[in-house]
C-alpha cells in the first residue's frame, strides 16, 4: 500500500536486520548486567505490599 513498486524487499530488509539487532541487544544485556552486578545487585522479588515472595511456590495446587 505504501510502497507499490516494492515486492517484498522491505520485509527482506527487516528480517535481515532483526538477527544482528537481536544479537547486539543480547550482548548489551549481558555486558551491562556483568558491569553493574557489584554496584546494583539484584533484589528479591516482592509483591504489591513489599513482602518478599521469592520463596513462595508458583503453583499452589499440588
Amino acid at each position: 500500500v505504501l510502497l507499490p513498486h516494492v515486492e517484498g524487499e522491505t520485509w527482506d530488509a527487516i528480517y535481515i536486520a532483526s538477527v544482528p539487532a537481536f544479537l547486539c541487544s543480547l550482548l548489551a544485556l549481558v555486558v551491562v548486567s556483568l558491569l553493574t552486578r557489584q554496584s546494583c545487585p539484584p533484589n528479591a522479588i516482592r509483591d504489591a505490599d513489599g513482602n518478599d515472595i521469592s520463596d513462595t511456590r508458583i503453583f499452589n495446587w499440588s
